[in-house]
């Protein structure tokens, strides 16, 4: 988890984002990170508390285990939801500063999902990967752990691959 989030570096003021939060290792390490640098002034304080802390999990315990995780780390209102990401549904989930993801590994996407994406793939972490290249600001940063399968899958994720590569000069692959 450090890491990941010395690759990503959240730092306070920025909106940070996990489209799978699991149990909120990743969001709970970056609130308090973000929670210890020093506040500039009381609306910087609201602002942390308010605004920085973003997250989607289908699993209800997972929701209620994260809001608890987080508020020991110091956040009282994350945007948290109880979701798989269906459309329309993370209208307030997009242009983020940084974003953290470690999708399930093998899961298939739901049938319903496939056609939302760019590049129709059945597999679970390239649809987490189109979702955070489209939640991510321009000049954002990203950290996802993915397979090493994703390199070299055929079929609809050569396209996503390619579109990481030309698409965004700045992207970059660290291993």
């Amino acid at each position: 988890t450090e890491l990941v989030l010395d690759l990503a570096d959240p730092r306070r003021g920025e909106r940070i984002y996990d489209p799978c939060f699991g149990t909120g290792g990743f969001l709970t390490a970056a609130a308090r990170r973000i929670t210890s640098e020093p506040a500039t002034a009381l609306t910087d304080c609201r602002s942390v508390q308010e605004q920085s802390i973003f997250g989607v999990d289908p699993s209800p315990a997972n929701h209620l285990i994260v809001r608890a995780r987080l508020s020991l780390a110091g956040i009282r209102n994350p945007h948290l939801r109880v979701d798989l990401l269906a459309e329309g549904s993370t209208s307030q989930f997009h242009n983020f500063d940084c974003i953290f993801a470690v999708p399930p590994f093998g899961a298939g996407v739901p049938p319903h999902l496939i056609d939302q994406c760019r590049f129709r793939t059945r597999t679970w972490e390239a649809f987490i990967l189109q979702h955070v290249m489209g939640a991510l600001r321009v000049g954002g940063r990203a950290a996802i752990v993915l397979p090493e399968s994703v390199l070299f899958r055929r079929g609809a994720e050569v396209g996503l691959r390619r579109s990481l590569q030309i698409g965004r000069a700045s992207c970059r692959e660290r291993v």
